[in-house]
């Protein structure tokens, strides 16, 4: 599982993230320069789409041994 941050203005992954500091910089996208959002929302997204992926992954697992006859 890949979990990948884009520009939703012109869906380039490519993005300019600041160095360490404060949370609330500003990650612009390489290839438009638009604003993708701060590092702090960003890396907040980032993680609810990865726990979302997780939970259908297991949820696909345990219908998928479920059906092959394990509980």
């Amino acid at each position: 599982m890949q979990i990948k941050a884009k520009c939703a203005a012109c869906g380039s992954e490519q993005l300019l993230i600041p160095g360490d500091g404060e949370k609330d910089q500003m990650i612009r996208c390489a290839k438009c320069n638009a604003n993708v959002g701060d590092k702090k929302a960003v890396n907040e997204a980032l993680r609810k789409r990865a726990k979302q992926e997780a939970d259908k992954m297991i949820a696909d697992l345990k219908k998928g041994l479920g059906k092959a006859g394990f509980k």
